[in-house]
């Protein structure tokens, strides 16, 4: 198992985990490489992130995280999709894409690949990375996202929300 702080290649990251669920990660890594290929992946944090952004909120907090992430853990599958359409979470939106699937706010996890219908992952992959910035604006924040035109101005009202990066070990 893949020690937290450690950093890898995210082929190094596919390569320690045992068979068969290493086939699993490796057909949704090439699956969102497919999806977004302008986002770099990168391993960090025991996953794989596709894609960085930067966040800044009217508040002052900022950060950066992953458009993408991709997470072996002990019982499940995790893919993380931050990015929203018309205010709400795309992943959450997709619930009923994905039956077999639990689905959070901006995290679908499952058991195996075959749990899911790929070819509906690839456009949810597709469509939360287009709706980066329709998280962070309303909320007086602003993203900076590498391969993204510029976001639109930020609402004039204080940031309160914090953006919550979905991750259940």
């Amino acid at each position: 198992m893949l020690q937290k702080n450690t950093l890898v290649t995210p082929e190094q990251y596919i390569a320690q985990i045992p068979e068969p669920r290493r086939r699993e990660i490796q057909i949704l890594h090439d699956l969102i490489r497919k999806a977004v290929p302008e986002h770099a992946p990168y391993a960090e944090s025991g996953g794989i992130g596709y894609g960085r952004y930067h966040y800044k909120y009217a508040s002052g907090r900022e950060g950066d995280a992953a458009l993408v992430g991709l997470a072996n853990r002990k019982q499940y599958i995790s893919v993380y999709l931050m990015g929203t359409v018309d205010g709400e979470y795309v992943a959450e939106a997709a619930k009923a894409r994905f039956p077999k699937a639990d689905v959070g706010k901006s995290c679908i996890r499952f058991k195996r690949t075959s749990d899911i219908n790929l070819d509906e992952m690839r456009e949810v992959v597709k469509a939360s990375v287009a709706g980066m910035n329709d998280l962070l604006a309303p909320r007086g924040g602003t993203a900076e996202v590498a391969g993204a035109a510029k976001p639109a101005k930020p609402a004039a009202r204080a940031a309160t929300a914090k953006p919550k990066p979905a991750q259940k070990a």
